[in-house]
C-alpha cells in the first residue's frame, strides 16, 4: 500500500512540475512576444506575434484546466480506491497528452510559420537566397514532429506503462 501511495505522489509531483514549467515558461513569453508586437515592422509581423501571444495564453489555460491534478477527496480510504484514483489521474494526462498536436503544437507553428514565411519572402531577392530562412522554415515541420512524438506517442506510451502497472 505504501508503494501505491508513494508512486502517486511521485506521478503528482511531476505533473506539478510540468505544468509549474509551462506557466513560468508562458508567463515569460508573454511580454515577450507583446514586445515584439509593439516593435514589429510589418503589419503580419505584429499578426503573427499576437497570434503567439494568443497561443501561449491557450497553452497555460489547457494545462490550467485539463492537465491538474484531481482533487483525492476519499479516494485513500482503501487500496482499491486509491488506485482507481490514480488511474483516473493517469487516463486525464494520457488524453491531454494524446491532443498535443492541437492545442500545443499548432498555436506555436501558425505562429511560428508566419514569422518564417515573411522572413523568407523579405530576404529573397534576385542575387541572394536566404538560405538560413529556409533551413529555418524547413525545420519547423520538423520541430513540430518532434514535439508531437515526445507528448502524443512517447509520453502517452510512458503513460500507459504506468497505467498497466497499476493492474
Amino acid at each position: 500500500m505504501n508503494a501505491i501511495f508513494s508512486n502517486a505522489d511521485a506521478f503528482k509531483k511531476t505533473i506539478r512540475r510540468r505544468n509549474s514549467l509551462e506557466w513560468i515558461v508562458s508567463a515569460l513569453l508573454a511580454p515577450v512576444f507583446v514586445a515584439k508586437i509593439v516593435s514589429a515592422p510589418t503589419l503580419w509581423s505584429q499578426i503573427m506575434y499576437g497570434e503567439l501571444v494568443l497561443a501561449v495564453l491557450v497553452i497555460s489555460a489547457v494545462v490550467f484546466y485539463r492537465g491538474q491534478m484531481e482533487s483525492k477527496g476519499d479516494a485513500g480510504i482503501n487500496k482499491e480506491e486509491c488506485i482507481q484514483f490514480q488511474r483516473r489521474q493517469i487516463q486525464r494526462q494520457i488524453q491531454l497528452l494524446s491532443t498535443a498536436r492541437y492545442w500545443y503544437v499548432a498555436p506555436l507553428f501558425i505562429g511560428m510559420l508566419g514569422l518564417e514565411l515573411e522572413r523568407v519572402v523579405t530576404n529573397w531577392s534576385a542575387d541572394r537566397i536566404p538560405w538560413t530562412n529556409l533551413t529555418c522554415l524547413l525545420a519547423l515541420p520538423l520541430l513540430a514532429i518532434g514535439v508531437i512524438w515526445l507528448n502524443e506517442v512517447r509520453g502517452v506510451m510512458d503513460l500507459r506503462e504506468k497505467l498497466d502497472a497499476l493492474s
